[in-house]
């Protein structure tokens, strides 16, 4: 059989492959690169490294979950994708964060949780809501975002702004519906507050989850300004798909 074949403590290709294409998963780029190209031309950037960590994947009986949080907490993976003072950018030396876009499916979950479509479904659902019933009501909107910025069957996830992905962001169906005021979801919330700051800091920490700088303050300040009563709803609107089109959604960083 060849799955008690490919775990076996001999078979050193295997463990190495997986161990490198779990550290691409985190780190947005693999020891070996590209992931496929693991032959003697095209040698790792840190190969002790890619020994340590394929022996240790092996020796915990290739425990993905205990080799993920290892990956998770190591100094590597929280490093700022700032470079430091001096530093040059070698995506290959790992000295600042590697910035990654977040998958197709990553970025739909990521954007019903910031919308607040996440928590709408669960209130409608009352006392029966679960993780489970809330996640099946969700699935059915996966599908279009990954026709939309997935690259292919077999294809390696690349990032390439094309302008059918502004449009749905923009004017897709899903999306727009998300921005509709429900009970509990995002604009929701807003249309409860009393101040532009408060508003602010909603959109901010909903969606980038960080408070907004002064800067940021006064830009939501003078939009709602510019608006009439009437139009408030549509101000929330631009100011959240601003932020959700933003690089900074976008990416892991």
């Amino acid at each position: 059989m060849l799955a008690p074949k490919l775990t076996d403590p001999g078979t050193i290709a295997f463990r190495r492959n997986i161990a490198n294409r779990l550290w691409a998963q985190l780190m947005g780029r693999g020891l070996i690169h590209p992931l496929d190209l693991d032959h003697a031309a095209n040698p790792p950037s840190h190969p002790e490294l890619l020994t340590l960590l394929a022996d240790d994947l092996a020796a915990h009986q290739f425990d993905f979950r205990y080799f993920l949080r290892e990956l998770a907490l190591s100094r590597t993976y929280q490093l700022s994708s700032q470079l430091p003072p001096g530093g040059i950018e070698e995506p290959a030396r790992f000295t600042a964060a590697n910035l990654k876009p977040l998958s197709p499916e990553e970025l739909v979950w990521s954007l019903m949780q910031a919308t607040g479509q996440v928590e709408a479904i669960r209130k409608s659902q009352g006392a029966a809501a679960t993780e489970e019933t809330v996640r099946k009501a969700l699935a059915v909107n996966i599908t279009p975002f990954i026709q939309t910025f997935g690259n292919g069957i077999g294809a390696a996830q690349t990032f390439f702004v094309r302008s059918e992905h502004a449009l749905f962001l923009c004017n897709g169906v899903p999306v727009r519906h998300w921005f509709h005021p429900q009970p509990g979801n995002l604009t929701d919330r807003l249309a409860g507050l009393p101040t532009p700051d408060a508003i602010a800091e909603e959109l901010y920490l909903s969606i980038l989850t960080r408070l907004p700088d002064e800067e940021e303050r006064q830009e939501v300040r003078e939009h709602l300004a510019a608006v009439p009563q009437s139009e408030r709803l549509a101000a929330f609107q631009e100011l959240a798909w601003a932020l959700l089109a933003s690089t900074e959604f976008r990416f892991n960083h």
